[in-house]
């Protein structure tokens, strides 16, 4: 009873090993659905322009890649805009010197 149990499971064993070569072969050579090696080549791709959009020149010249345009210059401010700057710089000035030039009884 044993021996033909054995001999069962080495025949089952055997067929099932040999559809599972073909299987593979198929995925690995290739199907007509595309297989493994088309999309080992669309995940390349996909890598290659995520990889390209950081980089910041492209060799190649691909427009699709091209570093975005430099922003347009600020326009000059008006003179009012401008002493009104000055002005907030000097009342920032007089703030750090107060703090700079604490009185020396200060318990420094």
């Amino acid at each position: 009873m044993v021996p033909r149990f054995l001999e069962m499971s080495i025949e089952s064993f055997t067929k099932e090993q040999g559809k599972m070569r073909d299987h593979v072969s198929k995925t690995v050579t290739g199907t007509p659905f595309g297989g493994f090696e088309d999309q080992v080549r669309r995940n390349m791709e996909v890598f290659e322009r995520a990889f390209n959009m950081f980089m910041p020149f492209n060799p190649q010249g691909d427009a699709a890649a091209e570093p975005p345009p430099a922003p347009a210059a600020p326009q000059p401010s008006s003179g009012d805009e401008l002493d009104a700057l000055k002005r907030q710089m000097a009342d920032m000035q007089q703030k750090l010197e107060k703090l700079v030039s604490k009185p020396e009884g200060s318990g420094q």
